[in-house]
């Protein structure tokens, strides 16, 4: 094992064998140097092993961790933390891609101000069912350097609009007091990330915030996880948008601009979730699908935020409209032809969601 290096990265893998070398490439070629790779793989049931021992052969702060059976993410980034005797650690996915300057920009903000995270931009990539990428979007964070609480909590709804809060890959955690906390993911899917980032921002001071998009977050139709069907994906999302509710409310910040903000986000679940209730896997009749609404309007997060919520795109701003008159007919008819978009032209699809 790489004694003392001031980064770690822990890759988690599983079935990712057509992707692996060019993730494990894009870490090895930083000009920054000083870090540990921990390759878990997770019972992968490819040639994955074999690549993760390739490596461990080739490069001296490559470390592999081999588990007996295959526990999923969050279990993996466990087993993981447990090996990081790195400073700061990233947690990296197996078909990502970071750029060679990456860890050069984090150690360069850290000389500044050594915050308990670094939180830096991502490129989205879509790729179609053969693999080709279709387009790009960029996101990234303004640079700041912040050494107090306030300024952080203030920040934490303008990440989580630019849905930059929510990610684990995009962030150095300061080991240290990551240990202090005791924190763990939780296996959950979907959200495992944003349960994370609550909870260690929750007393977190500082914070740097790096202007750039360095990392590749690649999204595929073939295997990604947001492109399968999830059965509760609606009480997932609304458990999102209540943890950063109760971490505001926690912070005695929960004014009407936050509400605005998570109420924007909400709604965007909402008609996602509609849309996918309208997925011949969802199993619902027209009849489930309009209890479903009904019940919604009955919800409480619903009554808090709703009220609150200023849509920014002419489309959001209809489709809010249709919500907040609970006007059913005109919400399921919108489903239906956001469903059929997103079945018949999904890269179509994902743009216009980029333009909420």
């Amino acid at each position: 094992m790489y004694q003392n290096p001031f980064f770690s990265v822990i890759m988690p893998i599983y079935n990712t064998e057509k992707y692996l070398e060019k993730a494990i490439n894009s870490v090895l070629s930083q000009t920054f140097s000083d870090f540990e790779l921990i390759l878990v793989d997770d019972c992968s049931p490819d040639n994955c092993d074999k690549i993760c021992d390739t490596y461990l052969k080739k490069d001296g702060r490559i470390s592999v961790l081999h588990l007996e059976q295959n526990g999923g993410l969050s279990n993996a980034r466990n087993q993981g933390i447990t090996l990081i005797s790195g400073q700061y650690v990233m947690f990296m996915d197996s078909d990502d891609t970071i750029e060679p300057g990456l860890f050069s920009s984090v150690w360069k903000s850290l000389c500044r101000n050594p915050a308990k995270a670094v939180i830096f931009g991502l490129e989205e990539d879509y790729y179609n069912r053969v693999g080709a990428i279709q387009f790009s979007r960029k996101i990234f964070p303004d640079e700041k350097f912040i050494t107090n609480q306030d300024e952080l909590r203030k920040l934490i709804i303008q990440l989580e609009e630019q849905t930059l809060y929510g990610y684990s890959c995009n962030k150095f955690y300061d080991t240290s007091y990551l240990h202090s906390l005791g924190l763990k993911f939780e296996k959950i899917a979907l959200i495992e990330d944003i349960q994370f980032n609550v909870k260690f921002f929750m007393d977190a001071d500082s914070v740097n915030l790096i202007h750039k998009a360095d990392y590749h977050y690649n999204r595929r139709q073939e295997n990604s996880l947001t492109s399968k069907f999830v059965t509760d994906y609606f009480p997932l999302h609304h458990m999102r948008v209540q943890l950063i509710f109760d971490q505001y409310a926690y912070w005695n910040m929960l004014t009407d601009y936050v509400k605005s903000q998570l109420a924007n986000i909400f709604i965007r679940y909402i008609f996602s979730a509609l849309q996918r209730n309208c997925d011949e896997r969802a199993h619902l009749t027209h009849l489930q699908r309009k209890t479903w609404l009904t019940d919604l309007f009955d919800d409480s997060l619903y009554r808090e935020l709703v009220p609150f919520a200023k849509p920014q795109s002419h489309m959001m701003q209809l489709l809010y409209l249709f919500l907040k008159r609970k006007q059913i007919f005109p919400c399921l008819l919108s489903a239906q032809v956001i469903s059929l978009v997103k079945n018949k032209m999904p890269i179509i699809f994902s743009k216009l969601k980029q333009n909420r």
